[in-house]
């Protein structure tokens, strides 16, 4: 599935959030977003995940907060009444479990212990920001980096919203709804430049999609730049959660974990077979669109539509060209329609811009993956269903495609002038 993010301005005209913000404005941000999405989806009914190498405690020890502080663990009568949409912006607990705690403190210590994975951190104290809502820092140990719990009280207990450390500043994903691969960037400072990644769903004691990233190392921050493949989520939401380990014994030393929601799967809706082939535009529920992309009936006929639902995002153009590049589904194959873009292609758009209707589209390496395309009928086949799918948007009058930045490079891959605008009456 493609990745959902957003670019410098879209298709639309429309100028989605701002990427390269600090931590604290970013997860700002993601909290609102996901909030709104959870007033409208229901009620959240998953349990905790776990850390990288802990299992979940079905109680919270006494220490996890001063004596007095820690409610009952189990669901019973005596637990308030949730509220569904304000807990949809919780990591931890999660509703379902029964978990609750009368002190930010305790519920500080037992998200560090039973879902990041530290080995006896050191707790700080509560530092409230008013309003029923505050932080904790923790540390793996007294002289430890710190990892910035942020809470929040929710019906008379505490819950995490996520955490953030200085050392790993993620910017992208920008928007709160994610999608396989999911695109990280960001800056960090880790132990031989390493930062680990884990895609988690709520409800699932292991992660549904692992990875690492590259930035800073030897407290120099530096920029890392990754994508995440995850298998297909049950659970509506989730949490990306970046970590570093000692380099002493392996255990987590800090932790940026950011609450996010799972994009649907894109759903298909074919009416008819290859030549003939033809869709049904599908009319989205609401907070969804309707994504076309353009795939070729055989490998001379011209592009024809298929189409997908996303949840809305001002990202247009960019969620359209990242669907296009994950190919055509089985379904769609199965029909006759064909494509250089599958599973293979499938993240490798880099950056998607969008100035007075000039649009810029930045690849990675497609040449690596599929070199065929470099003959005149690939380049053909391939040009025709890239510019059918940009140029189904009104508001592009011209775009140039670049790989690795350089429009050079695309064009002498596709033994073109890839530096002059290609228009909807050039690319007919």
């Amino acid at each position: 599935m493609a990745v959902i993010t957003t670019p410098a301005s879209s298709a639309t005209g429309e100028t989605p959030p701002p990427a390269g913000k600090g931590p604290a404005g970013w997860i700002a941000g993601i909290l609102v977003a996901v909030a709104a999405i959870g007033l409208a989806a229901g009620l959240l009914v998953a349990t905790a995940g776990t850390g990288p190498s802990t299992t979940p405690p079905t109680t919270v020890p006494s220490t996890t907060a001063p004596p007095g502080t820690t409610t009952t663990l189990p669901p019973s009568t005596t637990v308030p009444p949730v509220i569904p949409g304000a807990l949809a912006s919780a990591v931890y607990p999660t509703p379902a479990s029964g978990i609750r705690f009368a002190h930010p403190v305790a519920a500080a210590r037992a998200f560090a212990v039973d879902y990041v994975g530290f080995v006896d951190p050191v707790v700080g104290p509560f530092d409230t920001a008013g309003g029923g809502s505050g932080t904790v820092d923790v540390r793996a140990s007294a002289s430890g980096a710190v990892t910035t719990v942020d809470l929040h009280r929710i019906t008379g207990s505490w819950w995490v919203l996520g955490s953030s450390t200085p050392d790993i500043r993620l910017d992208t994903p920008a928007a709160a709804v994610i999608a396989s691969p999911v695109h990280v960037q960001g800056t960090s400072t880790a132990f031989e430049a390493r930062v680990d990644v884990e895609v988690r769903e709520d409800g699932a004691r292991s992660p549904i999609g692992t990875g690492s990233v590259m930035g800073g190392s030897m407290g120099t921050m530096a920029p890392f730049d990754g994508a995440i493949a995850f298998s297909s989520p049950h659970a509506a939401r989730g949490a990306l959660v970046l970590y570093t380990v000692s380099m002493e014994n392996g255990n987590v030393w800090e932790a940026t974990i950011v609450r996010v929601a799972f994009a649907p799967t894109p759903t298909l809706v074919p009416t008819s077979a290859c030549p003939n082939y033809a869709m049904t535009r599908p009319v989205p529920p609401p907070r969804e669109m309707v994504v076309a992309v353009f795939y070729s009936c055989g490998l001379d006929g011209a592009p024809v539509p298929t189409y997908r639902l996303y949840l809305k995002s001002a990202a247009l153009l960019r969620v359209t060209l990242d669907e296009l590049l994950a190919g055509p589904s089985a379904a769609e194959r199965a029909a006759g329609l064909s494509s250089w873009f599958s599973a293979s292609t499938d993240g490798y758009v880099r950056q998607v811009t969008l100035d007075a209707g000039r649009a810029t589209v930045d690849f990675g390496d497609l040449r690596s993956v599929i070199p065929n395309a470099s003959t005149s009928a690939g380049s053909r086949l391939l040009l025709s269903q890239l510019d059918a799918t940009v140029f189904q948007y009104p508001t592009v009058t011209s775009v140039i495609y670049r790989i690795d930045g350089s429009c050079q490079t695309f064009g002498e891959w596709l033994q073109l002038d890839g530096c002059l605008p290609r228009t909807p009456s050039t690319s007919s």
